[in-house]
């Protein structure tokens, strides 16, 4: 890994994953092992399990986490082969700037290595459950915190939804009679709608569960 500053927290789950990182990434049940021996430990060490949830907390309150859900989505795009090409060229001679409070970044600090993702990818589910289950983030931390934050990363990624809609290729699809009926438009009005329900607490009503299954079936209909 790169020498640069890595604050306190983030040092924590750097060490956190090197204690749990197999030394071949083929040795998953020596991770899987590791792991459950974490586990073991945080239930049954109240000072290790207190440690754990604050940092846990921390890094969520310490980092914009909006990037994690929308500016790193990498969603079709309209460019052609000729522009993503000069893009990358440039971002190779001048990357773009990284924003160290992202979530993204210091996860990147975390998984330094480039295998990183085959050993996880390679765990059972369960056991990362098992860690967010004993993370103490809780759906009241995350109304408390980040309601807002979701809402807003909620609706980029519908607004980026609508602008595949905007192609040329798509909207042709969806003109009738000089109008365009298009389900990525659609499903913008309805995420907006639905974020609105969930502030004004009307989610049981029957207009509400109506318009969260109209939205639905949109998303359906875009990844067709």
């Amino acid at each position: 890994m790169e020498k640069e500053s890595v604050n306190k927290n983030t040092t924590y789950f750097i060490q956190f994953i090197s204690e749990i990182r197999p030394k071949q990434k083929k040795e998953v049940t020596e991770t899987i092992q590791k792991i459950r021996l974490k586990i073991d430990i945080l239930l049954s060490n109240i000072e290790a399990l207190s440690e754990f949830q604050e940092n846990c907390r921390i890094l969520l309150l310490e980092s914009d986490i909006e990037d994690l859900f929308s500016n790193n989505i990498d969603l079709y795009s309209s460019e052609n082969l000729l522009q993503q090409f000069f893009k990358d060229i440039k971002h190779k001679i001048l990357p773009p700037l990284e924003n160290k409070k992202s979530i993204s970044y210091k996860l990147h600090q975390v998984f330094y290595k480039k295998d990183d993702s085959e050993w996880i990818n390679e765990l059972p589910e369960e056991l990362w459950l098992e860690l967010m289950d004993l993370s103490g983030i809780t759906n009241s931390f995350i109304q408390e915190h980040f309601q807002k934050t979701l809402y807003n990363m909620f609706l980029i990624l519908s607004y980026k939804i609508a602008a595949l809609g905007l192609d040329e290729e798509l909207s042709e699809r969806f003109i009738t009679e000089g109008e365009i009926i298009s389900p990525f438009i659609e499903q913008n009005r309805e995420v907006s709608l639905h974020i609105e329900n969930i502030e004004h607490q009307i989610l049981n009503s029957s207009e509400s569960k109506h318009n969260l299954s109209h939205l639905i079936v949109m998303l359906n209909q875009c990844v067709e």
